[in-house]
């Protein structure tokens, strides 16, 4: 279904394309609701309803984990994320996403994800002005293109390409870029039109318009923005006609056609306006210029202003980075000449003390260096063994988990004689064990991989004491839990004691809640709470173990602080209401790379 939707989408039947994404909703498999989030994502994104992507994205994400999906369903979700990113001027993050639907291209040997994945990479080179590169990638997405023989795709590139070349012609003067410019859009032009595919003809009708305009072939080059305004399809309009009414503006002001030049500059305005408002920073330029010819002044001055707001607002981080660099600079300079007048006028009183001066500098600096490795050193020791420590505590509560779990297996086996539970009891058992040897020697492990592992200790303690708890794990809106790192096993030993020592009312729904949380002052609060017998009536009966649990949590926070210099704490209180409340507070921890 997704080759027909594809060329529905190409052809610009848009209603239709819409009413096959509903069809695969409605079959109802995570497969099929994964292709619908996706191909809507598209659609909105395409439509300028971009505020509808990213709830589509997160649900498409959250299928894509839960049923471990294939390299090429990552790849597609990524270089769809990537083009949001794009149309929100976040060509960081679209060139980060592009990347990974790259490599997980590159990982199924899918060549379809790595050419989409390179043609969006080069569009990214394309609006940082960066065309050279941008060249590079598109070249690179033809001989892949190429390799597949995917004719649509083949024709998109070199469509693309065409438009690529004129933008070196405009940077950097040279005629062979204008005679590639026209090679490359007519041969997707040829593609376009054999196969049907309406994008593909109006990117190659844009940079054939673009080629006549620089070659001041005028004429002709409001015939071919004719050609593409015709074939707009009817919903997704906004960056083509801007495109188009613009040459349309260049060519007429070119022809001295002014006050038609007039409208058509407005007209390219607008729809700059619907699509992306920093696009209108061109558009507005050629109003000025076209308002100022006719000597209306006051519009001249209106579309002068608004152009350099625009401007202003994408380069404001610049002007600050150099601002700042400058002051930096200033107050070096004039902290060196400061030093230099001080030394001069006390020159000569100074001179005999020089010497003297000299051997106690030096003998201090001595001193103090020695004394700096000195603390260096005992703090590295203690770093060291404090971590170890930590390793070996670990170490100490494994087996009084494993113990609990052999004897909570016994008791299954004697009360039920259920094969089937035993087995399934067992592979919990043993995939928890596995989790928790490894997580010995693992300084920081995922959010994603921390909940993972929660969860299955949380089923396992069900089996151990049925009907008498339920339990949920929360994760914030907006925190990855893929790219989100923190210390392994802080949470389970106060589950643990939560449900063996604080659920031991019978006559009341137990129910513990794991939450982890994201603050405005960047930490991360991993917090735990149950409605259980609460602090005081648990401290003899949890005392031991409480204490080990936290000895654990207040090493593993005493490592943080001196690692990351945060305020990394631990609390743990009664409820006014009943049941306890323990919440650890750690710094933002992200994935390297």
């Amino acid at each position: 279904m997704r080759p027909r939707i594809i060329q529905l989408f190409n052809a610009g039947k848009v209603d239709s394309a819409v009413l096959e994404f509903e069809k695969i909703r409605r079959v109802g498999t995570a497969a099929c609701r994964i292709s619908y989030c996706n191909s809507m994502a598209q659609y909105y994104f395409n439509k300028n309803e971009t505020q509808r992507v990213p709830s589509l994205k997160r649900e498409e994400k959250r299928l894509l984990d839960s049923v471990q999906c294939s390299h090429k369903a990552y790849a597609r979700y990524y270089n769809t994320y990537g083009n949001y990113f794009l149309t929100q001027n976040q060509y960081q993050k679209s060139a980060d996403y592009f990347l990974q639907a790259l490599r997980h291209g590159e990982s199924a040997k899918f060549v379809f994800a790595q050419q989409r994945a390179l043609t969006s990479l080069s569009v990214v080179f394309s609006q940082t002005e960066q065309y050279e590169k941008s060249l590079i990638y598109q070249k690179q997405a033809e001989t892949l293109a190429r390799k597949i023989n995917n004719q649509d795709e083949l024709g998109i590139v070199l469509s693309r390409q065409g438009a690529t070349y004129n933008s070196l012609f405009e940077q950097k003067h040279n005629k062979k870029y204008l005679d590639s410019a026209y090679l490359t859009a007519k041969a997707g032009l040829r593609l376009g039109q054999k196969l049907g595919n309406v994008h593909t003809q109006i990117d190659a009708y844009l940079a054939l318009a673009t080629q006549a305009l620089y070659n001041q072939h005028f004429h002709s080059s409001l015939r071919l923005a004719d050609s593409a305004l015709q074939l707009l399809p009817k919903d997704l309009h906004h960056l083509y006609r801007y495109q188009a009414l613009r040459l349309k503006s260049q060519a007429l002001q070119q022809l001295r056609q002014t006050q038609h030049a007039a409208l058509y500059a407005d007209s390219a305005q607008m729809e700059a306006l619907l699509f992306n408002p920093q696009m209108q920073i061109n558009a507005l330029k050629q109003v000025y210029e076209i308002q100022r010819t006719l000597g209306h002044h006051k519009q001249a001055l209106l579309a002068y202003e608004k152009m350099s707001a625009l401007k202003d607002s994408l380069s404001k981080l610049a002007q600050f980075n150099t601002i700042n660099e400058l002051e930096q600079r200033y107050q070096g300079i004039k902290k060196e000449k400061s030093i230099q007048e001080l030394t001069q006028s006390r020159k000569i009183a100074l001179l005999h003390n020089q010497l003297l001066l000299l051997a106690i500098a030096a003998a201090l600096l001595v001193i103090l260096s020695l004394a700096f490795l000195l603390r260096q050193r005992t703090m590295q020791a203690k770093q060291v063994t404090l971590e170890k420590e930590q390793r070996l505590n670990r170490a100490r509560m494994n087996p009084h988990f494993f113990f609990n779990a052999l004897v909570a297996l016994q008791v299954l086996a004697m009360r039920t004689n259920d094969g089937r539970s035993i087995a399934l009891y067992l592979s919990k058992f043993a995939s928890i064990m596995r989790q928790i040897l490894e997580s010995t020697y693992m300084e920081y492990v995922s959010l994603a991989q921390e909940k993972a592992f929660l969860e299955k200790y949380l089923e396992l303690q069900r089996l151990r004491f049925p009907a008498t708890f339920e339990y949920s794990i929360s994760v914030a809106e907006g925190l990855d839990s893929e790219h989100m790192m923190l210390p392994p096993m802080l949470i389970q030993p106060i589950a643990e004691n939560a449900i063996e020592h604080g659920f031991r009312q019978k006559d009341r729904q137990n129910v513990l809640q794991i939450r982890f949380i994201a603050t405005p002052d960047q930490q991360l609060i991993l917090e735990v709470e149950d409605n259980g017998q609460g602090l005081d009536q648990q401290l003899e009966q949890k005392k031991n173990h409480l204490s080990r649990a936290s000895q654990i949590i207040q090493d593993t926070l005493s490592i943080l602080r001196q690692r990351h210099r945060c305020n990394a704490h631990f609390t743990l209180a009664n409820k006014p209401e009943g049941g306890v409340i323990a919440q650890i507070f750690l710094p933002l921890i992200l994935k390297a790379g």
